[in-house]
């Protein structure tokens, strides 16, 4: 089966019913004629009949890249020249356009300026007091009439403006001549006892303040340090002991810092006390006799 297609073309050609996509059928090839039928001229074949021109492209579609104009320039007009692209602004160059757009209002002078130090310490009594203000709140309501009118075409009137103008009374807290007595006078006398806290424990006769109470650290000298204070405490228990009947078998916290505070390292003193060296005497006297 042959057909023929044109590159342009959207079916086959060739045949009736070619613009339906039907192939041409083939046309058999028969052998020459010999003898009369020779002379005879061969049938006239009908053209075959075209195809009508491919409908125009979408206009959806691109057009297609062309090197000539689609629109030719008039006569006399001259195409603009291209703008050169606009840098963006810097931040300087907003931050000077912000100053310019800001105007600074002026303020009264006597809206910052402290007033003269003879009237910021001066003590006024009560009539003294009462005339100060008085005469500052004329002069507001005299400057307040000034800037609502202008033009100045009514006159202030002092006593039209300041007839509400009226500094109230104290209030009386007792008649004339009676003695002002608060009603506390009356109250039952109370009394309060404020403490700190602190806890009550036995006498701690072995206690090592420095590295048992707040953590103090010598480093390798700290284990001879702390013997030392040890055997001390041992020989002096018999004082300690016996102070305990005199001052009492107990101790408490109060006084003292808490346990790890960053306190300097002290010495303390043994505490000893007429009672317990007494005792103290004894016992080393008789262990002498009774340890010779």
């Amino acid at each position: 089966m042959y057909f023929q297609k044109p590159a342009d073309a959207l079916t086959a050609t060739g045949a009736e019913g070619a613009a339906e996509g039907v192939a041409m059928a083939p046309v058999p090839v028969s052998a020459p004629p010999v003898g009369p039928a020779a002379d005879v001229p061969p049938p006239a074949v009908p053209a075959p009949a075209l195809l009508p021109p491919p409908p125009p492209p979408s206009r959806y579609l691109p057009p297609e890249p062309s090197a000539a104009p689609l629109v030719a320039a008039p006569v006399g007009f001259r195409p603009q020249p291209e703008q050169p692209k606009a840098e963006p602004p810097r931040p300087d160059d907003l931050l000077t356009a912000q100053k310019k757009q800001v105007t600074i209002v002026p303020v009264d002078p006597k809206f910052v300026q402290l007033p003269p130090r003879e009237n910021i310490f001066m003590v006024y009594n009560d009539l003294e007091l009462e005339k100060a203000i008085m005469e500052r709140l004329r002069q507001d309501l005299r400057e307040q009439w000034e800037r609502q009118n202008p033009d100045k075409k009514d006159k202030y009137n002092a006593e039209e403006a300041e007839r509400y103008l009226v500094f109230p009374a104290l209030p009386v807290v007792s008649p004339p001549g009676v003695p002002y007595r608060p009603k506390t006078l009356a109250y039952a006398p109370s009394k309060v006892i404020v403490e700190p806290g602190y806890v009550v424990h036995r006498r701690l006769h072995f206690e090592e303040k420095n590295s048992e109470r707040y953590a103090w650290d010598l480093g390798p000298l700290s284990t001879f340090v702390s013997a030392g204070y040890f055997y001390r405490d041992v020989l002096l228990w018999p004082q300690s002991l016996a102070s305990g009947f005199v001052h009492g078998f107990w101790d408490t916290s109060a006084g003292k810092c808490l346990p790890g505070s960053p306190v300097p390292y002290y010495i303390y003193p043994a505490g000893l006390t007429t009672t317990g060296t007494a005792f103290e005497t004894l016992v080393i006297t008789g262990a002498t006799f009774i340890f010779p």
